[in-house]
């Protein structure tokens, strides 16, 4: 028997709060305002909570079988705070699960009642994550983009919108056709697959007010657009909404000079179903849809909850999952809750733009942050980076030669042409980020920095900032 009464009860709440206003369109305009008090908002997580456990429970064999080893009863499980009994589930439990099709330990209901089947792009780690959506889950994600799309962003039925996400097994493109949907804008859904000078030919033919892309894609789109004759600054394009991968401010801020447009980010996983938060601006950190994902920020080692404003590991749950509803899910993903003042009025929470652990290199205890190497590279002299054409774009390969005992790091950029004045700067740059003072000069061998053309590092998905040598690996006791 399907599981249909979380997601009916929460429009049903939101009709009665509404007075029968037709309360999927009063989300969507109203995007972050859930239309309840803190208390009331309150209230109603501690019912789903309470609701999604027992769903858990009764229907799938894996939350049955670790519910049981815990002699934790479900019935228990009241409140929000009550979660924190429950250990956290991993992308390994996910890897681990025994898919005996049509069987799966994760899937609460039958598999006549499954309308799609994700599965992560692996950028986090280990093998690819499974995960199934009801028909009713793909309707309530593409509602919970559409809250960011049109209730804040102001993106409507009037607007065109060029979908340049991947339509793949992942959820990313499925996910941003159906928050356009839900607010019934026109779509181009052109995808990765159509040659880039064809979305560009998109551009200038349909006029479109925003573009949903990748951020590495969307900030290449603009020197694909410059060859095909066309002024990102002046064109149509209003929005350029961004997620799949973390782009850190500075990179946003400068893809938002090119396009003079609106950028904002988004946060979501294929585990998740889809986006669990936005942006509405730059530097003010993600909004979480919080009526529908319980989110946790804890001890990476203890997993108890860390102070707000302190970095620790993301937890979620998405309350109301029809046909796999995970409990406490460690993506792997690194933040903190904001406690700054919010530019909009919500009472849901922010967190900073999450980090992937998996994303993350190390020498001698140092961690290599794609994002800090990427600011780095924009902080060089702007003359310097307009006369050169660097774009942001870049990949760090980093290796170990054991014969030496030191680490050797090369970095490509993209540009219109190297020179050794540049590659020198960006190189001085790099080696104060990665503060190389705080270890012994002998341990780095060098840093190279390699300008090279334009659309060399482009991928038909999400960029690969890091590649780790085999040596690197063999030495830091990693997988080959």
């Amino acid at each position: 028997m399907p599981f249909r009464s979380t997601v009916a009860s929460y429009f049903e709440d939101l009709a009665k709060i509404l007075d029968g206003e037709d309360e999927q369109q009063r989300m969507v305009r109203e995007g972050l305002s859930p239309g309840m008090t803190e208390e009331e908002l309150s209230e109603y997580r501690d019912r789903r909570v309470s609701e999604h456990i027992n769903h858990a429970y009764n229907n799938t064999d894996f939350y049955r079988n670790l519910l049981d080893e815990e002699n934790i009863d479900p019935e228990e499980i009241q409140t929000v705070e009550d979660l924190s009994r429950i250990p956290p589930t991993t992308g390994e439990d996910l890897e681990q699960a025994d898919m005996d099709f049509p069987d799966y330990p994760f899937l609460a209901t039958g598999w006549d009642e499954v309308a799609r089947v994700n599965e992560s792009s692996g950028t986090g780690g280990g093998d690819p994550k499974q995960q199934m959506m009801s028909y009713e889950d793909m309707e309530r994600n593409g509602l919970e983009q559409a809250r960011i799309y049109g209730g804040e962003l102001g993106i409507d039925e009037s607007d065109t919108v060029l979908q340049l996400l991947p339509f793949s097994l992942n959820t990313s493109g499925f996910t941003g056709y159906k928050g356009a949907e839900a607010i019934d804008a026109t779509q181009l859904t052109a995808g990765v697959m159509v040659p880039p000078e064809k979305h560009a030919q998109l551009v200038d033919e349909y006029q479109p007010e925003a573009i949903i892309a990748l951020p590495s894609y969307a900030n290449r789109f603009t020197d694909v657009l410059e060859q095909q004759g066309i002024d990102p600054a002046d064109s149509s394009i209003e929005n350029v909404i961004v997620g799949g991968e973390a782009f850190t401010d500075k990179q946003l801020s400068m893809m938002e000079d090119k396009y003079d447009a609106r950028v904002t980010q988004a946060y979501g996983m294929t585990e998740a179903g889809g986006i669990t938060g936005g942006e509405v601006e730059i530097g003010n950190g993600m909004h979480l849809l919080e009526d529908n994902f319980i989110f946790e920020i804890v001890d990476p080692k203890t997993y108890e909850p860390v102070e707000d404003g302190e970095i620790g590991e993301v937890l979620f749950t998405p309350v109301g999952r029809d046909a796999m509803p995970l409990i406490r899910y460690a993506p792997r993903d690194f933040s903190r809750f904001r406690t700054d003042e919010d530019v909009i009025s919500t009472p849901f929470s922010r967190i900073d733009t999450p980090w992937r652990k998996h994303n993350v290199a190390d020498i001698e205890g140092v961690e290599i942050y794609p994002g800090k190497v990427g600011d780095k590279i924009l902080d060089i002299d702007e003359e310097l980076k307009r006369e050169h054409g660097i774009n942001g774009e870049f990949k760090i390969t980093l290796d170990y030669e054991e014969d030496e005992s030191q680490y050797q790091m090369d970095i490509e950029v993209e540009g219109d042409r190297r020179t050794e004045m540049v590659e020198n700067e960006m190189k001085g740059s790099l080696f104060e980020i990665l503060e190389f003072s705080s270890i012994d000069s002998q341990t780095v061998a060098d840093i190279n920095v390699d300008v090279v053309p334009k659309g060399e590092l482009q991928t038909k998905g999400k960029a690969e900032r890091i590649e780790l040598t085999d040596d690197y690996r063999e030495f830091k006791g990693m997988e080959l």
